[in-house]
């Protein structure tokens, strides 16, 4: 790997990917750094995609695996839908996960998710008590790695990284339980 991001990704792949896989089963991990702070703490919710094939060609690719690894225990849960993007039916069911350090969580890559703000801790007190919105104990740095069957349109092998080093482990030491699935 050349970072500690992509040792990160590399991990995610080997810890949900069996051994056993075709090698071709997997076209590679895509990773990237969120902050969510203050006003910005939520994100919408969406689908996972490959954004410039849906950009250009309106046609809809998904991840075959979307994870989060928690680097702070602060900022709002993650909350999964059992809904995928074909649009099937009505949501019947949810999942939250509150970020905590080291915390990683997977979940199917074509599944209705998001980061609500209004369910951040610090947002459910606001409305009882006055408090910093920009508090840096309310920021969620998570680190996100999608499996992708195919290599989404125009991305690349991000350049080597001679920076520090995460603040976490990125060895699976223990058994990574199986994603959410319905």
């Amino acid at each position: 790997p050349r970072s500690p991001l992509e040792a990160l990704a590399r991990g995610v792949l080997c810890a949900h990917v069996p051994e056993e896989t075709p090698m071709d089963a997997v076209a590679g991990a895509e990773y990237w750094v969120q902050i969510r702070q203050g006003r910005s703490a939520g994100l919408g919710l969406h689908f996972d995609k490959d954004e410039r094939a849906h950009a250009e060609r309106d046609e809809w690719h998904h991840p075959m695996l979307a994870t989060a690894t928690y680097l702070t225990d602060g900022g709002a849960p993650l909350v999964v839908f059992d809904t995928a993007s074909e649009g099937s039916g009505r949501v019947r069911r949810g999942w939250l996960v509150a970020p905590r350090t080291a915390r990683h969580v997977a979940f199917l890559g074509d599944r209705l998710h998001g980061v609500p703000a209004e369910l951040a801790p610090e947002n459910l007190l606001a409305s009882r008590i006055k408090c910093a919105k920009d508090d840096p104990g309310t920021t969620r740095i998570s680190v996100l790695v999608n499996l992708w069957d195919r290599k989404p349109v125009g991305v690349s092998r991000a350049a080597p990284y001679r920076g520090s080093t995460l603040p976490i482990d990125v060895n699976f030491a223990q058994p990574v339980a199986p994603p959410i699935e319905v």
